[in-house]
């Protein structure tokens, strides 16, 4: 048995270091966008829990977001473009 939370889901993503860097960004507001069985372009919003301090190869680094899934039309696997709002 597994037992799987869909109604906060946790996104992965890399964020470039000559954008923002890595100090600025554990608890910033982000919202999440995907494009949904019907077609259109839904939103959710999110907040960053974890930002890895090591840069990799190309000068990026990974983040964990937590992203609210109303109405669970997210799923764990979909991609979904991140933006990181201005605080």
């Amino acid at each position: 048995m597994r037992i799987v939370q869909l109604d906060r889901l946790r996104v992965e993503a890399f964020v470039r270091f000559a954008e923002h860097a890595p100090e600025e960004l554990v608890g910033r507001k982000l919202q999440a966008s995907v494009v949904v069985a019907s077609g259109e372009t839904k939103t959710f919003p999110g907040t960053v829990t974890f930002v890895n301090p090591l840069l990799q190869q190309g000068g990026r680094y990974r983040i964990w977001a937590e992203v609210e899934n109303k109405g669970l039309q997210l799923r764990p696997g979909v991609e979904v473009e991140l933006e990181i709002l201005a605080e």
